[in-house]
């Protein structure tokens, strides 16, 4: 990120403050029984609760190999999650809860040159019209490089200048992962119709309610990492394209635009009957070129991005805001994925908690509160306690211990649109933002700037509450009533009236 863009965040940021104000806070006066530290058990089939709705991928259950074991993290999994992905098991999943969501993972903007590459990935349908494909218009050489750095092959490829015909030799070749893959023309009409009616074939053959677009980020390059794992060593223009290259502006703006349209036609295909997508653009989700492709989409999952040290600073959580409320009003699905077997930064200490990984999973559990969609819309936010899958024997079911009982605590419905509660200066300029709900006051503050990197007590900020408030503990409990509320950066807080 680059100074430039800094302050022009930072001045967004200010301009909300400033038209914000620091907000008078009245939660409405409850009864003495909603004041209560309800925790709520889960209904038999999903939605579970009405206050939170849960997504995990679960990605170790079907590979527990201990039959009793798996039946038991079944049993608890499909108790307390209302969507998941769905890997061969969408009946072992539904056998014990009826209503639960389900995804299926895919790849749509590129293809396997060849069977079992990568997660489940399909070798290309050879049935194919060529004009499915996107080819170079001059000769190419390009060098292939592992994760490690170490190169693995360098590869030679003929153009297919127009007026030539095209034909298979030409075809744009990419490095991801492992595996090298051959680029779809998303701009093509006939690709858009057959892959958009293939998922939807594949979402009803599979029973499914939404599909899982894996290796989305804006633009071209950054998509298939090119200039990282795919080196140019001549040549690359790319001939629907113009002859434009792979990390020139022409070619970004104008790949993504063609992938954005790409998104429109399977949303309007999958839409209809009650279907829904969700695009991995992961720590890219707020590059403006990948905005587009989400609100295309209508569907997001942040993976590696939520959570409280996931942030350059209050101004890029700010825009994270506005994004899910974009999303929300417009019927569109957020998942808000974290980082599986993550527990927070070095030196986050446990602050208003009984641990730092308490502390941690409350920043992530408020934070949802904080965007989930408001009363009314269309759209819907999950919760993603983004378990950490573990295949060692003994340990499958290790992931049920990350769940906080807090999760069933009843905090409401929302009363209000998240906005500034407080911001100041404690070691770094920090902002709080708040959300009232029927029966708690959310408090989040994200990670205060990118360098800002004490979690401690040196960057403790003091709040004055608009009435006596208890800290919701992670176990359920309430602390003890009080006026004023310590938080500090990358620290959030659910306080009840």
């Amino acid at each position: 990120m680059s100074r430039q863009t800094k302050l022009i965040g930072t001045s967004m940021l200010m301009m909300a403050i400033v038209m914000t104000g620091f907000l008078v806070w009245c939660l409405p006066r409850s009864s003495a029984q909603e004041t209560q530290s309800v925790l709520l058990p889960p209904r038999s089939h999903s939605p579970h609760w009405d206050h939170i709705g849960i997504l995990d991928f679960g990605r170790a259950l079907p590979y527990i190999t201990d039959r009793h074991i798996q039946d038991l993290a079944y049993q608890w999994f499909t108790a307390h999650v209302d969507a998941a992905e769905e890997h061969g098991n969408a009946e072992a999943m539904r056998k014990q809860n009826t209503t639960m969501e389900l995804f299926h993972y895919q790849l749509d903007l590129s293809t396997c040159q060849h069977q079992n590459c990568g997660w489940d990935n399909p070798q290309e349908d050879l049935s194919l019209p060529e004009d499915y494909f996107l080819h170079f218009s001059e000769n190419t050489q390009l060098r292939f490089m592992a994760l490690d750095g170490k190169e693995v092959t360098t590869v030679s490829l003929p153009g297919c200048p127009s007026p030539q015909p095209i034909h298979k030799s030409c075809r744009v070749q990419v490095f991801v992962w492992g595996d090298s893959r051959w680029v779809f023309n998303t701009q093509h009409p006939g690709f858009r119709t057959w892959k958009a009616g293939e998922l939807l074939h594949l979402s009803n053959d599979r029973n499914v309610n939404a599909i899982f677009l894996d290796e989305h980020g804006p633009g071209f390059s950054i998509t298939f990492s090119w200039g990282r794992q795919v080196q140019s060593m001549s040549g690359t223009g790319i001939r629907e394209f113009n002859g434009a290259r792979p990390q020139s502006p022409e070619l970004e703006q104008s790949y993504n635009a063609s992938v954005a349209g790409w998104l429109n036609t399977l949303g309007s295909t999958l839409r209809p009957v009650g279907k829904y997508v969700l695009l991995n653009t992961a720590g890219y989700s707020l590059e403006p070129l990948a905005v587009d492709q989400i609100l295309a989409a209508k569907g997001v999952t942040t993976e590696l991005m939520f959570r409280p040290d996931g942030w350059a600073g209050a101004y890029q959580f700010l825009q994270f805001i506005d994004l899910v409320k974009r999303l929300t009003a417009n019927g569109g699905v957020t998942d808000l994925h974290g980082s599986p077997c993550y527990t927070g930064p070095a030196g986050y200490t446990a602050g208003n908690f009984r641990s730092s990984q308490e502390r941690y999973r409350m920043w992530r559990v408020a934070g949802y509160y904080l965007v989930k969609e408001s009363n009314g819309n269309s759209g819907r936010v999950f919760f993603n306690p983004t378990f950490c899958p573990n295949f060692q024997p003994g340990q499958e079911m290790e992931f049920t211990k990350e769940w906080l009982p807090a999760y069933q605590f009843d905090v409401g419905r929302p009363i209000a649109e998240p906005s500034v509660f407080h911001h100041g200066k404690a070691g770094c300029d920090y902002t709080v933002f708040g959300r009232a709900y029927t029966k708690a006051l959310i408090l989040v503050r994200p990670k205060d700037f990118w360098n800002c990197t004490d979690y401690g007590d040196s960057t403790v900020a003091t709040i004055t509450l608009p009435q006596p408030m208890r800290l919701l503990r992670g176990d359920g409990t309430l602390g003890p009533p009080n006026m004023t509320a310590s938080i500090r950066n990358a620290e959030a807080l659910i306080l009840m009236p």
